[in-house]
């Protein structure tokens, strides 16, 4: 019983970290895209940008960028 317990709780922090790492990529995707500007360019300036902008963009929670 308890190594089910410990394989089901391993299993699930996977998933958890699986979906973190997923999370990240499309917040890194939507930072380029949106600084696209800054990153194709010596004299490319950062746009200015909220985490609410973010969140709203890849339909999640604005908590979730943090």
């Amino acid at each position: 019983r308890y190594l089910e317990e410990r394989i089901t709780s391993g299993k699930s922090l996977l998933k958890n970290i699986q979906e973190r790492h997923h999370t990240l990529y499309r917040i890194g995707q939507e930072l380029v895209q949106r600084q696209r500007a800054f990153f194709s360019s010596a004299e490319g300036k950062l746009t200015p940008l909220t985490m609410k902008e973010v969140a709203n963009a890849i339909h999640l929670h604005e908590s979730t960028i943090v």
